[in-house]
């Protein structure tokens, strides 16, 4: 009967170790990580890139799987689906250019424990 005990709690928290970051990401997080990537300053060569958020759903949470690994998330990385509404504006020297977009997303926290988002695909509505 002890060892029995003993084996579930011992299961119990190796499962709970095993979910790599574990925290499923907020909304404040998964803009944070986007405007980490699009968001641009400009320069001579370039225009500036500024990124409005329009609304964010996020899904389910699961392990990296090997897809997800193949595509350089971290093994023990806790993947979670969002899909991403935003408006990504670029402004050029005498006009600006909006383009809406709704992405599908992968975000996880990456090797360094910050946010990250990979892109599984974009519509333009």
């Amino acid at each position: 009967m002890r060892g029995s005990v003993f084996i579930i709690v011992m299961l119990a928290l190796l499962s709970a170790c095993s979910s790599g970051s574990g925290a499923k990401p907020t909304k404040e997080d998964i803009a944070a990580a986007l405007k980490k990537v699009w968001v641009v300053p400009g320069n001579n060569m370039s225009p500036a890139v500024t990124v409005a958020i329009n609304d964010i759903l996020i899904g389910d949470s699961e392990e990296a799987n090997g897809a997800d690994i193949v595509n350089g998330i971290p093994r023990d990385a806790l993947v979670t689906a969002a899909k991403i509404d935003f408006t990504a504006t670029t402004h050029y020297t005498n006009s600006n250019n909006d383009v809406r977009r709704i992405m599908t997303a992968a975000v996880y926290k990456d090797k360094f424990g910050e946010w990250a988002v990979m892109n599984n695909g974009c519509v333009y509505p």
